[in-house]
């Protein structure tokens, strides 16, 4: 059996992607190429994920609770495994 390409379905998928978004891209790799003629082309990657990590980071509503417990006060998520649930359950000691 031979593998069957979708091609179609990819060039349409493809047409989907706002202009800005491939003019984004262009200027992002015709930086890249400069930089790397310029032999800068691993710190550019590096600035480049950087950038990319700190500009998605996303805000939060206010009340809203973080994935990280050490943002929310010491308050636990739902279904969090705390130390004194461990505790309790190891020593089966009664739920509170």
């Amino acid at each position: 059996q031979f593998v069957v390409l979708h091609a179609p379905k990819v060039a349409v998928a493809l047409r989907q992607v706002p202009l800005r978004t491939w003019l984004i891209l262009g200027g992002w790799a015709a930086l890249f190429f400069v930089s790397r003629y310029l032999e800068f082309g691993l710190p550019f990657i590096i600035v480049t994920a950087i950038t990319l990590m700190f500009t998605n980071l996303g805000t939060r509503a206010p009340g809203e609770a973080s994935a990280y417990t050490v943002f929310n006060e010491g308050r636990a998520l739902p279904g969090q495994l705390r130390l004194e649930d461990f505790e309790r359950e190891i020593l089966h000691r009664p739920a509170e």
